[in-house]
């Protein structure tokens, strides 16, 4: 997805929070396949559950500065056209 992201990271609360300026793509593709599915869900499973951060800067769909099970709830509204 394109854009700008700035990383802060928090050693206090031990939290990564992630500012992003989206241009173009698509509004909760994580993944950047110009789509919004279940694969970019996974993304974000794959980033809380084990750490993995390829698709970090993408995770955070509602913008809050954080990859919660917020961003996951957002798609599945996308997908449901919530």
């Amino acid at each position: 997805m394109a854009g700008e992201y700035t990383f802060t990271y928090d050693p206090y609360e031990r939290k990564l929070y992630v500012t992003t300026t989206t241009s173009g793509g698509v509004y909760g593709d994580v993944n950047g396949d110009g789509e919004v599915t279940t694969v970019d869900i996974t993304c974000i499973y794959n980033y809380l559950l084990t750490g993995d951060e390829v698709f970090l800067s993408t995770s955070d769909v509602n913008g809050d500065g954080e990859v919660t099970t917020v961003d996951i709830t957002c798609i599945y509204n996308i997908l449901l056209g919530n």
